[in-house]
């Protein structure tokens, strides 16, 4: 006998069973933290409309991002960092979220496409642009990465005259001298990145003529207008008073050591690729002098919530045994 399917029926089943393109899209919640894996490993996104790409058409949102692959990430500026940090930039319109990949050069490296299944996850595909092949992403919304701390460990290296412990979540990178201790957060790098940097060098406060034809003594950032006082940033001469490029530094001892800390002058923030941001919460500076060697700490935003990791990792510096 053979079957026999309406035409009313198949008409009522089309209007009532909607599509995936037809389905009501999740309500685009302005960023989300995500975890998810390309083919060469797990990774690690953040993505916002918090910075739009330019020239975005009135009908598509703005998306901007970033991701990392947490096991093999590293930090260390500029050019180092962008190589790590991956930047991702596109638009979502409906359901559909499209995004470049772009090396750093700034040129795309590869195209995704990913549909907003849920409030919890997307799916779709990574196209290689130079390779012309395609893999499947799928990535679900994760909580943010924690970067108060935890266990902590301490680091011990004959490149600084000094220890330190920091967080045993953050990663530590030395190159050229510097030893970079950053949160591996795709949200921080997005915004610039918030590491703290150590150098070390030799010899100890000098005295330095300046353009003015003034005197002063100089430590690195910090200078001294025959006073006991000092002084951080571009400072031509002693100020009557803490300006925004030349502010008055402090002077402490910690652990037998003394100490200078200034912060002074601008702080921008930048894209791993793509320019300038905005201001940042600033820059702290540290001078530690250890008889003829000096170590220099750089921190960034020391009044959000980067503020405790901060003043921790500067109280557990200790002169190194030699």
């Amino acid at each position: 006998m053979r079957s026999f399917i309406s035409p009313i029926v198949v008409l009522l089943t089309v209007l009532v069973v909607p599509s995936v393109a037809d389905a009501e899209c999740p309500a685009w919640p302005g960023k989300l933290h995500l975890r998810g894996r390309l083919t060469d490993g797990d990774i690690r996104a953040y993505l916002t409309d918090d910075q739009p790409p330019a020239g975005a058409d009135d009908s598509a949102e703005g998306i901007y991002g970033v991701f990392i692959y947490p096991r093999t990430w590293h930090s260390n500026g500029d050019s180092e960092r962008s190589t790590s940090t991956v930047t991702l930039w596109g638009t979502i319109v409906g359901c559909e979220m499209r995004l470049s990949e772009l090396n750093p050069m700034g040129e795309p490296a590869a195209e995704w496409s990913l549909m907003v299944r849920s409030v919890s996850s997307l799916e779709g595909t990574r196209r290689d642009v130079v390779a012309k092949t395609s893999a499947p992403v799928e990535l679900r919304v994760a909580a943010p990465v924690d970067c108060r701390g935890g266990t902590w460990r301490r680091f011990d290296s004959p490149l600084l005259p000094v220890t330190f412990e920091y967080p045993d979540s953050w990663r530590v990178d030395v190159r050229e001298g510097t030893v970079s201790v950053e949160c591996p957060d795709p949200q921080r790098l997005a915004f610039g990145g918030r590491p703290i940097e150590l150098s070390a060098g030799t010899g100890g406060v000098h005295d330095v003529e300046l353009e003015n034809r003034r005197h002063a003594q100089e430590l690195g950032g910090f200078r001294s207008f025959r006073s006991n006082e000092w002084w951080f940033g571009n400072c031509e001469e002693r100020p009557a008073a803490d300006g925004l490029f030349c502010r008055r530094a402090t002077r402490t001892v910690r652990n037998g050591i003394p100490v200078l800390r200034g912060s002074a002058g601008e702080h921008r923030l930048y894209r791993p690729v793509g320019g300038y941001m905005g201001q940042g919460p600033g820059v702290v500076h540290y001078v530690f002098l250890l008889n003829d060697r000096w170590l220099e700490v750089t921190s960034f935003g020391e009044e959000d919530e980067d503020a405790a990791v901060t003043r921790r990792l500067v109280q557990s510096i200790t002169a190194r045994s030699r």
